[in-house]
């Protein structure tokens, strides 16, 4: 099976936030085993999740995964991006689709948050 991976960002109007999301694809793209690997968002920004998963698609991929870059498991990924892989699974049936866990209070977080802080408190 030849895998991609996409990871799903929540999208913006402003662009800083699609070129960030990029970025950090272009690095885990470097350090992760996958042919292919993409970035997508729920909405607002481009490409969108069906967008990436047909790029993925045409260029042979018939496993994806799917890593959301949000916080917490609330509407959108519980309701709204299950029901958009659904839809894509009943057009794709010979890929499989798999939706991995949000980033959650993990300590690496943490510790980022706490790295900001320490930036604000020296910069004043």
């Amino acid at each position: 099976m030849k895998t991609g991976l996409i990871i799903l960002g929540h999208g913006s109007r402003i662009q800083e936030a699609a070129e960030t999301l990029a970025d950090i694809t272009a690095t885990v793209k470097k350090m992760v085993p996958y042919e292919e690997v993409e970035y997508a968002f729920f909405q607002f920004s481009k490409p969108d999740l069906s967008e990436a998963t047909n790029k993925l698609i045409r260029s042979g991929i018939n496993r994806i995964f799917i890593i959301p870059a949000l916080f917490a498991s609330g509407k959108h990924l519980t309701v709204d991006i299950p029901q958009i892989i659904d839809k894509l699974k009943v057009k794709n049936p010979g890929v499989k689709m798999y939706i991995g866990e949000p980033l959650g209070a993990d300590l690496r977080i943490v510790e980022i948050l706490l790295d900001r802080i320490r930036e604000l408190e020296t910069s004043i």
